[in-house]
């Protein structure tokens, strides 16, 4: 049978069931009978024979489980739906060597019978011999015969099973050993032991089974450990474990002992003695000799030994049943220290790291938690792999304790002795030095603090809590045993003392004393210990008694300055900063000084009057202190120069009947107040009279003609001063008023005899050759006429720099002067309550006031009103009274009504035909207004009405200014430079340089003067801006959220968010402006952001107009498009640094002074940097000529006298400059009229003989630009001549007259501005041209820059020359430039990569026209037309076409025609053609053919360069300032635009003009309008003079037009 094998225990099972279910049942008869529950069986297997008949067999595994099943008296399977079968179990019959049954062994045999049965079991044939009996005693059952071993050895019948759970129990195994074999141990079939230490167990069977059999079957078991059973036969063993051996036994006696026929008769081989255990293993060379040693019982020095059979693979003996059990030992307590215990509860980590090192010692611990007990409680853990479980339960105990004391050693306990009042104090202290590896358990009842936990932390807390509890008890027995003393001194030695650092030296001493100072009552309070407190005392003491004093003799009006002051502040700022140790003291009206050392008070004495001092003034005239202006100037010095610190006395005492001014106090103080003060009381005590005379030469004739001697004929106490200035003299006399009185009619009656004629030389160069030979001039007069001859030099108001009093009157004149006098007075109409009014009233007489009152009577008058009065005694006519306001700081109208009595008083004026008019500096007085801002009012007003008003009859306008009026003779003074010097302008752009030097304040700030505006660059966030205006670049409808608009939203706050989003609906050119928010600007205007540099630059231009137009002085911009726009921050750079430079040139800003340029990543710094630092000191870009402004200006005049007019002066075809060449006025004084014109004519003679002419002709005059401008305005200034330009039909020229060799240098200056210009011209046309074909980039970073104009121009000559190498200067560097490297180096050795690009690449501008001439590698070439070529007849064509158009009287006679090949103007055409073609619609006519005249002297400039648009102006700029093309060729051919040359000749160029988009033309453009307001930068193309019909074309761009023929021609 095939289940026979594993299963031969068979059954037969028969049953009532139908064929269909024959599966079904296999599986429920396999299962009901595995289970003993079900049927007492066990393993086995169901075989079905044939399917259909109604029994099956069931094998089992074993016997055993067989006879179960058969011995159980029922039997059923429960098939569910089917019902229940009922079974019969019945033997199967027996068949020829299927199975055997294996006879069974009585219970009765013993334990050690069956080990040595172990050794008896054989397989084979033999049987065993000479058996007598089978009963229990073992001799009998250990007998055997071997009769042949080698040809049957001995097996072994026990099998040992490895591999088994911990927890297997001898109850499983056996019925393992059960089913497999269906032997029972209870019948003693076989014998089981296990091993615990190694998890196996050893089966001995006491019957014959088939052992390979079993050991299969266990092999393929599992038991709970999910791991097979591993089982083996187990070896016949030579060994024996002897044990319970007394000690003295040696390897020797046993060998011996077993080697005894009477104990075993065996040969021993080896002997292992483990005398620990009182054990050996011992081995013998025969197994054999096993079983008679077993058998015997064993004795040794009368100790029982016992012997068991030792199995090395084992490692250990089989004891059978009598197997040795250790027993475990007890669990026990171990006590702790309390407090350790405690620490330990609190660390759960720390008891679980116990438990670790314990259980490596077979130790579990708990601690007890109770409050009784302090102990741990500590278990054996003992597992079954101990080898030596004896040996280890043996000394378990004492070993566990031992480990856990070492463990516990690296905790400590130390019990401190801390009172409870030292413990109150330390409880907030020692807390900062707890940690988690210490406890700290206060025991305060007994006065103990424990600290606990591991021994260093426990070290080194208690090394701190000692020094903390010794410092605190230190503490407290000193606060319980301090005193207080006094130590009694006056202040001043306390504070020395404190001076002199004596609290640190104290301090230093004593550390634990405490002093306290009461340095107003000298005090000084020592608290500490006695013996602190006394050597302390003692010390301070020994200080008091070493100082030094010192009395001094002082001023007494000092000594009560002192006594005013604080003695200690003023001792630390005399003495203790200047490293004096020394204090002062008044007592008994002495200055008492007091030093450590004899040095110190000596230096005190030396500084003390040094730094103080006293001054008297002796007053004259008690007047003079009586008067409101001492009281306020007393006022004024006393809170200036005692705020915050009193540092000056000021007394007025009585002396000898006579008042004295004292002043005491620190000497600089003492000395301003003494020069003020005696300054005051000489001007109004001492009685002066400054006599004017005429002129300088009217005194200098009475002294050195008629030897008038002044200084021996005036009285004694006279003080006389003669005063000669070039613009007028005057005597000023000083003394008793009679004296002064009588020399004053003495010399008015004798300089009235004194005949003065003063007159002008206006030719240019006077001055200068009266310089030169003034001695020579003047000597001749005097011999010849005996007249005095002066020069003066002093011009009006407007050419002075500076301005002497004599242009100010501070007296009324006796003759007539002004005809209205303006006086300003209150709403009291009280003239004698101001200082004007006082002196006015004076001279009129008492009826200036009664009319003045009746008029207050008569009608109501405010603020800002106008009451006109007669002069009365006054030399005017009328007297304007006016009510000016008080100053309001700018919060009200005040200025507004200021403003408005200047203009009223003007119209008035002019209003009673009358032609003067003279203004005191109104309202800088009482009135308080700032005396910049009445003459800012004063003389902008007087302009203002002047130029816009139809002035007839006023003329002279006087500003009157009090002569000691310093500050406001100042503040006119600026004013007036201001206004009327053209050096000084502000709204004239600077000379020379336009880029200042680049100067840098900080590493993220640079700033640059670009002519009147300073631009500045810094790095960080814009909205903490202050300037007046903050851009913000937002999208189309201004609702950006990102980058710098967020940031400046966010800081605005929601108001402007809204206003934002309200302005972004309405139409706008994609600018608004809204209102600051919270930002600290006036206000933020937002532009659409731009990612065009060109259209970036646009709106920037916009900005800062509308920046000035707003009267805006300051405007902030962020980096534009650099952020989310991803823009090249050096193409931003350049885009807003050129809309500066164009903003400057365009306009001069007279509101808009500074542009700061805010960049918020610092990185981008240096591109803005390395932007302004290439234009640093370059000139003014070119703008508008000269000429053309001042065929544009329009001038009106101020000033009566035009001769003194310091503007230039413009008529319809000239201009003179005369800003630096000034009529000379000279001064004849002579004793009589007929001498002095006698004189004058003999003067003038001379003089015009020295004078030149010379004339200049060149229409390049009409490019002289500002620059050359400044340069004619020095020449005229230092050479002394005049320059005037003339248009004429024929040409410019310039005209210069002066000293003949002056004029003979000029011309030769002029010529050579001449040559320079065009060379600059014909640069400047060259660099824009060659731009717009080629451009020269150099490496930064990841991108290529371009190079400037300049450069690139440089670059492509050489390039085009096939030169290697070429130098050229690039941002203040000097670089090599390697054409074959395409390299460029500098001095430091710093290479930068190279690229030329071809701006042409790609497009039609290389396609020549098809009729040019070859032009074998040339750039130009001028072709003459041969005249019957189809060429010249379809040119002659169109201008006879165009010739139609204009009815002239001559026809045009060609003389030749010439075709212009210039490939540079000719690509540049294209490329602009290209242009307009993309832009404008489809069908737009971009290109005309129009004529052009000119004159000869631009012909070469025209084939060159093309048209230039800077000549605009020099025919006609009635349609806009660009370059103008007519339909008509008649029209060109006019003498006003094609002038006849000397030949007779006449030139006009056929030329190719874009013309594109077209709207009318207006005056003064500059370029085209926008075509929409919404977008600014979309232009027209051009302007005509007609939009239906246009006759004329204006283009604005130079490379619009091509130059295509000339044509030069006659009529």
């Amino acid at each position: 049978m095939a289940a026979s094998a594993n299963y031969p225990y068979p059954v037969l099972v028969e049953g009532d069931w139908a064929p269909d279910i024959a599966k079904v049942l296999k599986t429920k008869l396999q299962v009901y009978f595995q289970s003993r529950k079900k049927s007492n069986g066990g393993d086995c297997v169901v075989e079905f024979d044939d399917l259909s008949e109604k029994q099956v067999v069931v094998w089992f595994a074993s016997q055993q489980t067989r006879c179960q099943v058969l011995e159980k008296e029922t039997h059923e399977v429960d098939m569910q739906k089917r019902g229940k079968i009922h079974l019969t179990v019945k033997p199967l019959p027996q068949a020829d060597g299927d199975w055997v049954t294996t006879p069974q062994l009585t219970p009765g045999q013993s334990d050690q019978d069956t080990v040595r049965k172990l050794r008896k079991t054989e397989k084979g044939p033999q049987a065993v011999l000479n058996q007598e009996a089978h009963s229990a005693e073992n001799d009998q059952l250990m007998r055997r015969l071997h009769e042949d071993k080698r040809e049957d050895p001995a097996q072994s019948s026990a099998v040992v099973l490895q591999n088994l759970p911990k927890n297997t129990t001898c109850e499983m195994l056996n019925l393992l050993i059960e089913n497999f074999t269906g032997l029972t141990e209870e019948t003693g079939h076989f014998s089981l032991e296990i091993l615990n230490e190694t998890n196996m167990a050893v089966v001995i069977f006491k019957t014959n089974i088939d052992i390979n059999d079993f050991i299969e079957k266990c092999s393929r078991k599992v038991l709970s450990n999910n791991q097979n059973i591993m089982a083996r036969q187990l070896e016949m063993t030579t060994s024996v474990r002897v044990e319970n051996l007394p000690s003295n036994i040696s390897n020797q006696f046993l060998k011996l002992y077993f080697e005894s026929s009477k104990n075993g008769c065996g040969e021993v081989t080896d002997i292992e003695m483990m005398s620990e255990d009182d054990v050996a293993i011992v081995s013998f060379g025969d197994s054999n000799v096993l079983d008679t040693i077993l058998a015997k019982t064993h004795v040794i020095e009368k100790t029982p030994i016992y012997v068991y059979p030792y199995y090395k693979s084992l490692g250990s003996a089989l004891y059978g049943n009598k197997r040795p059990v250790v027993k475990m030992p007890d669990p026990f307590t171990f006590k702790l220290d309390p407090y350790i215990f405690q620490f330990l509860q609190k660390d759960r980590r720390r008891i679980a790291e116990i438990k670790d090192k314990m259980s490596v010692h077979h130790c579990n611990i708990a601690l007890l938690d109770t409050d009784l007990s302090n102990s741990i409680k500590i278990s054996p853990t003992f597992s079954g792999q101990e080898t030596s479980l004896k040996k280890l339960v043996k000394n378990w105990k004492q070993l566990a304790s031992d480990n856990l004391t070492g463990i516990l050693s690296k905790y400590k306990t130390i019990n401190n002795s801390v009172r409870r009042r030292t413990w109150e104090k330390i409880q907030g202290d020692f807390k900062q030095h707890l940690n988690q590896n210490i406890v700290v358990v206060p025991a305060i009842s007994n006065e103990q603090v424990i600290v606990a936990g591991d021994s260093d932390s426990v070290d080194i807390f208690q090394q701190e809590f000692k020094s903390l509890v010794d410092r605190v008890t230190e503490e407290l027995e000193r606060e319980k045993q301090s005193v207080t003393e006094k130590v009694n001194c006056d202040p001043a030695k306390c504070n020395l003392l404190l001076s002199t650092d004596l609290e640190k030296c104290v301090s230093t001493m004593f550390p634990n004393l405490t002093m306290e100072y009461n340095t107003s009552a000298g005090d000084i309070t020592l608290y500490g210990l006695p013996k602190d407190v006394f050597a302390a005392k003692s010390k301070i003491l020994e200080e008091l008694v070493q100082i030094k004093t010192k009395k001094l003799d002082m001023n007494p009006h000092l000594i009560d300055f002192l006594q005013r002051l604080d003695s200690n502040e003023v001792s630390c700022c005399l003495f203790i900063s200047n490293g004096i140790n020394a204090m002062y003291d008044i007592q008994d009206n002495c200055v008492l000084l007091i030093g450590i050392k004899d040095s110190f008070l000596c230096a005190a004495e030396e500084q003390i009057k040094k730094r103080l001092n006293f001054k008297r003034i002796k007053v004259e005239d008690s007047r003079v202190i009586g008067m409101p202006e001492w009281a306020q100037l007393k006022q004024k010095l006393v809170t200036k120069l005692n705020s915050p610190m009193i540092q000056v006395e000021i007394k007025v005492m009585t002396m000898d009947e006579h008042l004295e001014i004292i002043i005491s106090g620190y000497s600089s103080a003492v000395m301003d107040v003494f020069e003020m003060l005696s300054d005051f009381v000489t001007k109004n005590t001492i009685i002066q009279k400054q006599v004017p005379l005429k002129s300088a030469g009217v005194l200098q004739f009475l002294m050195d003609v008629r030897k008038l001697d002044l200084f021996h004929t005036a009285p004694k106490d006279l003080k006389i001063r003669v005063n000669v200035e070039e613009n007028g003299s005057s005597v000023l006399l000083s003394g008793p008023q009679v004296y002064v009185l009588q020399m004053e009619n003495y010399l008015l009656s004798e300089a009235t005899t004194v005949i003065s004629s003063f007159f002008e030389i206006a030719k240019p160069g006077t001055k200068k050759i009266f310089k030169e030979k003034e001695d020579m001039y003047v000597s001749t007069l005097m011999h010849k006429f005996d007249c005095i001859l002066k020069m003066i030099e002093s011009g009006n108001f407007g050419d002075s720099a500076k301005l002497g009093r004599s242009h100010y009157k501070v007296q009324l004149p006796r003759g007539p002067l002004t005809d209205i006098i303006v006086n300003v007075i209150g709403m009291d109409f009280d003239l004698s309550s101001g200082a004007v009014s006082k002196e006015l009233l004076k001279k009129a007489g008492p009826n200036l006031q009664q009319s003045l009152l009746h008029e207050k009577n008569s009608k109501k008058h405010a603020v800002g009103k106008i009451i006109e009065t007669k002069g009365f005694n006054l030399n005017c006519t009328e007297v304007f009274h006016v009510i000016a306001p008080h100053w309001d700081e700018g919060k009200g109208d005040a200025k507004r009504v200021l403003k408005n009595i200047i203009k009223d008083c003007l119209k008035n004026t002019e209003a009673l035909q009358l032609t003067s008019i003279a203004f005191p500096a109104i309202g800088t007085g009482k009135l308080c207004f700032p005396k910049d801002l009445v003459a800012n009012l004063m003389i902008e007003n007087t302009i203002k009405f002047s130029s816009k008003e139809n002035v007839k009859h006023l003329r002279n306008v006087y500003f009157v200014i009090y002569p000691d009026d310093v500050s406001t003779l100042q503040a006119i003074s600026r004013e007036f430079k201001r206004t009327f010097n053209p050096q000084q302008k502000m709204t004239q752009r600077p000379s020379g340089n336009f880029f200042g030097t680049v100067s840098s304040r900080a590493t993220d700030h640079v700033e640059v003067q670009v002519g009147p505006i300073l631009l500045q660059i810094v790095t960080g966030d814009i909205t903490n801006e202050q300037t007046d205006v903050i851009v913000n670049s937002s999208n189309s409808d201004f609702t950006l959220r990102a980058g710098v608009s967020k940031a400046i939203l966010d800081a605005a706050g929601q108001t402007v968010e809204d206003e934002c989003k309200a302005l972004g609906f309405q139409p706008n050119n994609g600018i608004i402006t809204t209102n600051p928010g919270n930002l600290q600007c006036k206000k933020i205007i937002h532009m659409v952001g731009q990612t065009d540099p060109n259209q970036m630059r646009a709106f920037i231009g916009a900005i800062l107009q509308k920046c000035e137009d707003d009267k805006f002085s300051s405007v902030s911009f962020p980096a534009l498009g650099t952020g989310q726009g991803r823009v090249n921050p050096s193409q931003v750079a350049n885009a807003m640094i050129d809309s500066v430079c164009d903003f400057v040139n365009r306009k001069s800003s007279t509101y808009l002074q500074k542009i700061r340029i805010v960049i918020f990543q610092p990185q981008m710094f240096s591109e803005f940097q390395n932007s302004l630092q290439k234009r640093e000191r370059s000139n003014l870009p070119e703008s508008e000529s000269f000429w053309n402004k001042a065929k544009n200006a329009v001038t009106g005049l101020f000033w009566t006298d035009q001769s003194k007019e310091k503007k230039q002066h413009f008529t319809e075809n000239h201009i003179v400059f005369k800003d630096q060449i000034d009529p000379v006025l000279f001064e004849i004084c002579g004793a009589s009229e007929l001498i002095v014109e006698k004189a004058k004519s003999f003067l003038q003679c001379l003089i015009l003989k020295e004078h030149d002419e010379k004339i200049i002709y060149s229409d390049d005059l009409f490019q002289f630009s500002e620059k050359e401008e400044e340069e004619l305005t020095a020449l005229q200034k230092k050479l002394q001549i005049t320059v005037e330009l003339k248009l004429k039909p024929s040409g410019a020229e310039a005209i210069v007259r002066g000293a003949a060799k002056d004029v003979s240098s000029a011309y030769s200056k002029i010529q050579e501005m001449i040559n320079n210009l065009r060379v600059k011209e014909s640069r400047r046309r060259d660099e824009e041209l060659l731009n717009n074909l080629v451009q020269w980039h150099f490496e930064q970073g990841a991108q290529f820059i371009p190079f400037d104009k300049a450069v690139n121009l440089d670059l492509e000559k050489a390039f085009t020359q096939v030169k290697t190498e070429l130098l050229i200067e690039w941002q203040s560097k000097r670089w090599r430039v390697d054409f074959k490297q395409n390299t460029a180096t500098d001095t430091q050795g710093n290479i930068i990569n190279l690229k030329r690009v071809l701006k042409t690449e790609g497009m039609a501008t290389d396609n020549i026209p098809s009729h040019w001439d070859d032009m074998q590698k040339s750039q130009y070439k001028f072709i003459q037309l041969q005249q019957q070529s189809q060429e010249y007849q379809e040119v002659v064509k169109s201008i006879t076409t165009s010739e139609n158009l204009m009815r002239l009287n001559k026809p045009i006679k060609i003389v030749k025609i010439e075709r212009l090949q210039n490939m540079c103007l000719w690509k540049n055409y294209m490329i602009k053609k290209q242009q307009l073609e993309d832009k404008n619609p489809v069908g737009t006519s971009n290109e005309h053919v129009l004529f052009h005249g000119t004159a000869q002297d631009t012909l070469d400039s025209i084939n060159h360069h093309g048209f230039n648009r800077s000549y605009a102006g020099r025919n006609a700029t009635a349609l806009g300032k660009g370059t103008y093309f007519a339909v008509s060729a008649s029209y060109s051919a006019q003498e006003t635009y094609s002038r006849t040359d000397a030949r007779g000749f006449k030139y006009m160029y056929r030329a190719r003009v874009l013309t594109g988009v077209y709207c009318r033309g207006q005056p003064g453009m500059v370029t085209p309008p926008s075509k929409s307001s919404t977008n600014p930068t979309d232009l027209y193309d051009s302007v005509v003079d007609n939009e239906q019909n246009p006759t004329m074309f204006i283009i604005f761009n130079d490379i619009q037009a091509y130059p295509e023929y000339l044509i030069t021609f006659t009529l």
